[in-house]
Parts: structure tokens; C-alpha cells; sequence
């Protein structure tokens, strides 16, 4: 039997040893005590990091959810200082409560993801944007904020990347090639990371091409994300 509870739209579902956030739109978040990666695009976020020449040092989610993406980076970047910025007060205390989220693995801010960019100085290695709200009209900052690209820009590191969540399936109704043609001006090398299960892939700016070429092969072997350079000269 499925249990759960409800907050506005949003929904948290104990299916088996499986907890979920969902809503009509589809899922937010999962946990799972038996797998920390999920075939979605969750790993996509928390495996581009691993593109950069270096290992993230200091890492920004915008959008936390239960927490999917931060168990993720916390296993793959264990030395990372992370902050995890989410609006919704009832997103984290269910992520507190539900999907076993522990206080040290992140340092988290109730605010408005673009307000918080905007109000801080810090830098970041990597800014994993997987903002989305329970509404079929809603547009990412990316798109419906031409000041938002200018601030990532300035947020993020020399050697860092900003990788956003975005809807890809079917073809025709993919953002990939739309968010690569808006940061293009900022980020010469652009990637995209689409995952095996899910309607959502990556896309990851940065300013230099890192270890793209060397990691293209892990990735899809081992996490069955294929990986794809996008030529700026062709958008």
C-alpha cells in the first residue's frame, strides 16, 4: 500500500524501501538505501562535475529537493564543501525527515534560487541548477532572465562549470540546444549529458574543456550517460 503526504501539489510516496517526491509533473527527488545512482537525470547533474580538470571544491545546488543529487556528490566529491539553496520550507523538512538527509552533508538555504545568486560573492566549482516548480508553465531562470546568465557567469570558477537540468524528450521539444545557444557567449565548451531512464538530460558550460574527452567513456560505460561536445560554431 502506498502511503503519503501532501503539501500544495507535491507529494511524498513510500513505495517499498522507496521514497519519492513527485507531483503531477513527475518525480522531484528519490531515495533509494539500496542504490545511490538512479538512471535519471540526477546522476547526470552530480556525475558532470567529473568533466572539470580538477575535483569540485566547493559546489552549489539550486533546487534541493529531497536531496538525490547532494547524496551523489557527497559520495563522489567527499572533500566538497555543499550548499543546497530551496525555496520551499516543506521540500526540506521532508528531506530531513523522509529521505535521510543528514545536516552535514550540505549547508542549506531557505531563499529564491536566482535571489540567492544574485545576493552572494561566493564562488562555486560547480552550480547544478535542477530548479523546477510544480506548474506547466513554469520557465527556467536560464531562459526567462537574461541578467540570471550574467550571474552564473560571475558565480561560477576559472576552472568550474554550471550544468542545468533540462527537458529533452521528445527531440523537438528539447532545451539542450536553447540553453547551449544562451550560454554560449560565456562558455566556449559546451556538453551534453543525457541519461539512460527519464524526459530530462544535462547540459554543462564551462570554460575549458577539462577532462570531457576522458571522462566521455566512464560515463557511459558506467553510468550509462552518453555524453556529447556541442560545436559552439553550430548553434
Amino acid at each position: 500500500m502506498k502511503n503519503s503526504r501532501f503539501h500544495q501539489r507535491l507529494e511524498v510516496q513510500f513505495r517499498g524501501q522507496t521514497t519519492l517526491l513527485s507531483s503531477s509533473l513527475g518525480t522531484f527527488s528519490v531515495y533509494d538505501p539500496r542504490q545511490l545512482f538512479t538512471g535519471f537525470s540526477w546522476d547526470a547533474l552530480s556525475l558532470s562535475g567529473t568533466l572539470l580538470s580538477v575535483p569540485p571544491r566547493r559546489i552549489l545546488l539550486l533546487g534541493m529537493g529531497g536531496g538525490t543529487v547532494i547524496r551523489q556528490c557527497r559520495h563522489l566529491y567527499p572533500d566538497a564543501r555543499i550548499d543546497a539553496v530551496e525555496i520551499d520550507p516543506f521540500v526540506i523538512r521532508s528531506a530531513r525527515a523522509h529521505f535521510h538527509l543528514p545536516r552535514s552533508a550540505v549547508r542549506v538555504f531557505e531563499a529564491d534560487a536566482a535571489k540567492f545568486l544574485r545576493r552572494s560573492s561566493s564562488s562555486y566549482d560547480m552550480i547544478l541548477d535542477d530548479v523546477w516548480v510544480d506548474d506547466p508553465g513554469f520557465v527556467k531562470f536560464l531562459f526567462a532572465d537574461d541578467g540570471y546568465r550574467d550571474v552564473v557567469h560571475r558565480r561560477v570558477s576559472a576552472r568550474g562549470l554550471y550544468a542545468a537540468n533540462l527537458w529533452c524528450h521528445p527531440p523537438a521539444r528539447s532545451e539542450v540546444r536553447r540553453a547551449a545557444r544562451c550560454l554560449r557567449q560565456h562558455f566556449p565548451v559546451l556538453v551534453a549529458l543525457r541519461p539512460s531512464l527519464g524526459p530530462t538530460g544535462v547540459l554543462a558550460a564551462m570554460r575549458d574543456g577539462g577532462r570531457a574527452k576522458a571522462s566521455r567513456r566512464v560515463l557511459l560505460d558506467r553510468y550509462a550517460i552518453r555524453v556529447q561536445t556541442i560545436p559552439v560554431s553550430l548553434l
